[in-house]
């Protein structure tokens, strides 16, 4: 009878760690891997779990093929971040150029209005879409061609925390791209539609790496300490060989 209650002790204590352990696991060293294809398509996945394909405007550039277990977001209509007839097609959850909320077992999407960048003010209100992403403990929030001078207090509140921000650097004479990330303090900055002085500028402002690989793999543990700037892409070597970055080489 002894053994019989130190045997089920034991076992209750090891069904107990198990449990920590794996929801330690799924927590803070959950992987999620983010691959950028140009322009402002972003692959997000979950590994071996949902994918969120973010304004695919070249299919070919996708790392595998749709399934119905996709989600596609597109943050407004304009050839460069959106294919119609691979958008009609579509076998999975999506939310087009629309305010709304997705949910899976490991994902949450939120879609927020926004406006798209212009030279010329106000921007029109409703012409881009912003998209919160929550997956694997982390933030991530896809801005498509989010114009920042639009942006009221009360959608920068709505953001929270931001772990990553995938957003547009164009040519800029005023910083409004970077007040806005001063703003937000992202603990990684990936660049989209980036042109060279840009490029040079946040080299300059931010520690910057650049990615060898097509995807990156992350946890939330291996995030920097402070806001990093990012060049993923068919650019990046380039950028990295330029402007005399460091490899991304994260530690755990």
């Amino acid at each position: 009878m002894k053994k019989m209650k130190k045997s089920t002790a034991f076992i209750v204590w090891v069904s107990f760690f198990l449990l920590v352990f794996v929801l330690a696991v799924k927590a803070f060293g959950q992987d999620i891997e983010i691959c950028y294809e140009e322009n402002a398509q972003v692959e997000l996945a979950v590994y071996g779990g949902t994918r969120v394909l973010i304004d695919v405007y070249n299919p070919d550039y996708l790392i595998a093929p749709v399934t119905s277990n996709d989600i596609l977001l597109t943050s407004h209509f304009h050839d460069d971040h959106f294919k119609k007839a691979f958008a009609d097609g579509f076998i999975g959850k999506k939310l087009q150029m629309e305010e709304g909320e997705l949910k899976t077992s490991d994902v949450n999407v939120k879609a927020i209005v926004g406006s798209h960048v212009t030279s010329l003010p106000p921007a029109k209100i409703g012409s881009n879409y912003i998209f919160i992403i929550d997956m694997a403990n982390m933030r991530i929030v896809h801005f498509g061609d989010q114009e920042p001078e639009s942006l009221t207090t009360e959608q920068l509140d709505s953001l929270g925390k931001v772990d990553i921000a995938i957003m547009l650097f164009d040519v800029d004479t005023t910083n409004k791209y970077y007040n806005m990330m001063d703003k937000l303090k992202p603990a990684l900055i990936i660049p989209t539609h980036l042109r060279g002085g840009a490029a040079k500028y946040s080299a300059q402002k931010w520690t910057s790496y650049w990615l060898e690989d097509k995807v990156l793999v992350l946890t939330k543990d291996i995030l920097p300490d402070q806001t990093s700037f990012l060049f993923m892409g068919m650019f990046a070597r380039g950028y990295g060989k330029l402007l005399k970055l460091q490899q991304w080489k994260p530690s755990r």
